[in-house]
């Protein structure tokens, strides 16, 4: 009997007609397309944009400009320059010619040149076939992002057919004219530099899917719907993804991907592998995969396990990709005179901006709070706090009292408004807690609480458009104004993106400043804190600077009462802490009659706050701490354990081991070596005191 993801996807069951499906050559990009001869010039190929383009060489096999009646080969030298008509009449009358387009500071494009050269054998770049291999996936990865990033463009082959040429109308001015990204093989030429056009259009894409988008998209669905079912304390929204799925649904679904199809093209292979490590221990996944599709190079799985979800590094083209906006102000127009008088002459005729007297402005300004001493129209917040202690179910009730109108807590004076919660992970969590807010009373079907489950961006400026547009949406269906908006979580809404980089940071605020400045609405995100939870929300510092409020969220280990503190207000005073706690609610029972349950909150007097955490202490753990971690399969799993809940270095780790094994308090399990606890935790009331 099939897998149910047969039916889902709709795929047909394999027949005698066609075995070659589950044949096909795994990775194309493996062998790039060679041709014996270089591609000849093809002048219908060149777009009117840039047959436009007033700077033009002619270049040989080599790619660099050469002298030809009318033309010289100078890229810095204006005098050597011609227009498109002449440069493509000799190249059509020269085979082994081709017309080379020269970027200048006045140009209004940018080119990426990404190379898929043949394998380098000698010399000091020799290439193993795995790096080859591994360097011509680099290159196909950098062309999805490009063609992510600008849908409008032109792209064409290169001279040799192995490579591709992508140019986009704007000006990254970030690189000096040329930057190289080494990884991917990706040069960007901006000014002083150009490339030779074979006019041979790409219009479909080189990496090669075996499924459409759509279909890709339940396949991962499937593997990372096993997820066990939120009980009445666990903050799922917030658990980190690895280790939520049963490796035996991740197993099932491959397996009967592999049966129907077999390994899928390598983009396809790459994103149900990145499914898969989503949902499971790597170490189990890496396994998973080499029992359905063996490894082809020893190590693959392992290089793409690290590799996930960031598929090209921090480099030129990153840089670029993430820094880079192309805004109006990054077009530059063709300005050659930029002399003192030019300037002049212009600032003449551009539209100022309003400036005041200071002593005729109004006088007290009062900030506009639709959340009472909170939160403030068209602000931007952050709530964070460490896994499990209920931010998500916080900022959830916090959401039900502004779509509602309701006092929050029961004494904030609440704006009503639309709330819009964009619920980038536990789909199924944030269900049945909107179910538990409704068999409660406190949400109705009326309500404007709208929830979007759609993988939202910050990082793509379309993705902050869209939300906009959702926004304006929500108010045209509620008949009010859309007051809020929260992101839940921030690490998903940058996806593929590094925290730490003030660059990529910044980056995303821009895109929240930018849904702000369009809707009104407060912009919130939900984020988790670093290891030292004292020290506040992980990730650049430019995020706290940039926002409105922050808001911290913690919970005391053992405890029930969670705590909610206001740690920086703009415009506000700071307020006094708001603890709470969770009760669970019953939904009903699943399919094995076992309970569904979810939580709701319920707020507590002030006097149940917990006290602040101080910020510079050094995570420890004693040994009975790190007996609680057991039982564990080695002593570097253990060790990984201990090592994300409680920060201890390694070698206190291994202090702690020796003491452990000297008390006699672990042991290994014979036969498969596990390391297990000898005696429960409660008997060892002293240990702490042996050391």
């Amino acid at each position: 009997m099939s897998h149910p993801i047969a039916s889902i996807l709709g795929l047909r069951e394999p027949t005698a007609q066609a075995p070659a499906l589950a044949a096909r050559k795994v990775i194309p990009l493996s062998a790039p397309p060679m041709s014996p001869k270089f591609l000849r010039y093809c002048p219908d190929g060149i777009p009117q944009v840039l047959r436009d383009h007033p700077h033009w060489l002619v270049a040989d096999c080599s790619g660099r400009p050469v002298a030809r009646p009318g033309v010289g080969n100078s890229k810095t030298n204006p005098d050597d320059w011609t227009d498109f008509a002449t440069a493509s009449r000799i190249a059509e009358s020269e085979p082994g010619l081709w017309p080379y387009i020269v970027l200048t500071d006045g140009s209004l494009f940018t080119i990426f040149d990404v190379d898929r050269k043949p394998r380098r054998e000698t010399g000091n770049n020799a290439e193993t076939p795995a790096q080859y291999k591994a360097r011509i996936q680099r290159a196909g990865n950098a062309l999805e992002r490009l063609r992510e990033r600008f849908p409008v463009r032109y792209e064409s082959r290169s001279k040799s057919g192995t490579g591709t040429h992508i140019i986009v109308r704007g000006k990254f001015d970030g690189s000096g004219g040329k930057g190289r990204d080494e990884w991917a093989d990706v040069e960007i030429y901006t000014r002083g530099h150009g490339i030779a056009l074979t006019g041979h259009v790409l219009e479909g894409h080189d990496n090669p899917r075996t499924y459409p988008a759509e279909t890709l998209q339940v396949i991962r669905d499937e593997i990372k719907g096993g997820s066990p079912t939120p009980d009445s304390g666990e903050d799922m929204h917030d658990r980190k993804s690895n280790g939520s799925v049963p490796p035996e649904r991740a197993r099932e679904v491959l397996a009967e991907v592999d049966r129907l199809h077999g390994r899928p093209e390598y983009p396809d292979w790459r994103d149900i592998a990145s499914a898969v490590f989503d949902g499971v221990e790597v170490e189990t996944g890496i396994e998973l995969l080499k029992e359905v599709w063996p490894e082809e190079d020893p190590g693959e799985y392992k290089r793409l396990a690290k590799s996930l979800p960031v598929h090209i590094p921090w480099g030129t083209l990153n840089g670029f990709l993430k820094g880079s906006d192309m805004r109006a102000e990054n077009l530059v127009d063709f300005m050659p005179d930029l002399s003192n008088d030019a300037v002049a002459e212009n600032v003449s005729e551009v539209e100022p901006f309003a400036i005041v007297r200071a002593g005729l402005s109004a006088g007290m300004a009062m900030a506009a709070d639709f959340v009472e001493g909170l939160l403030t129209e068209g602000g931007a917040s952050v709530v964070y706090g460490p896994s499990n202690c209920g931010k998500s179910f916080w900022i959830l009730d916090l959401a039900v009292a502004v779509a509602t109108g309701k006092p929050f807590r029961g004494n904030l004076d609440v704006d009503q408004g639309a709330v819009i919660y964009v619920a980038l992970e536990g789909s199924h969590g944030v269900r049945n807690r909107i179910e538990a807010l409704k068999r409660e009373g406190w949400l109705s079907e009326d309500d404007p609480l709208f929830l979007c489950f759609a993988p939202v961006s910050l990082m793509n400026p379309k993705h902050a458009e869209k939300l906009a547009a959702s926004v304006k949406l929500a108010a045209e269906q509620s008949g009010l104004s859309c007051r809020l908006v929260i992101l839940d979580t921030l690490a998903r809404a940058m996806a593929g993106s590094d925290e730490n980089s003030g660059k990529e940071m910044t980056f995303a605020v821009a895109s929240i400043d930018a849904i702000r400045a369009v809707t009104g609405a407060h912009v919130c995100v939900v984020h988790h804190c670093g290891k030292d939870e004292a020290r506040g929300a992980r990730g650049h510092s430019s995020l706290r600077a940039a926002v409105d409020t922050e808001i911290e969220v913690s919970r005391a280990e053992g405890e029930t009462i969670s705590t909610v503190r206001v740690t920086k207000q703009r415009d506000l005073p700071m307020g006094e802490a708001m603890p709470f706690s969770l009760v669970s609610v019953t939904l009903g029972t699943d399919r094995r009659g076992k309970p569904v349950t979810s939580c709701v909150v319920r707020h507590e007097g002030e006097e149940m706050a917990a006290k602040p955490g101080r910020a510079g202490r050094k995570a420890k753990a004693s040994p009975v701490d790190m007996l609680r971690h057991l039982p564990a399969a080695t002593v570097k799993e253990w060790r990984e354990r201990v090592r994300e809940e409680t920060g201890l270095a390694e070698s206190q780790f291994y202090n702690h081991k020796r003491t452990l094994e000297t008390a006699g308090r672990i042991r290994h399990e014979p036969g498969t070596g596990r390391i297990l606890r000898a005696e429960s935790i409660e008997a060892l009331p002293d240990l702490d005191d042996e050391i």
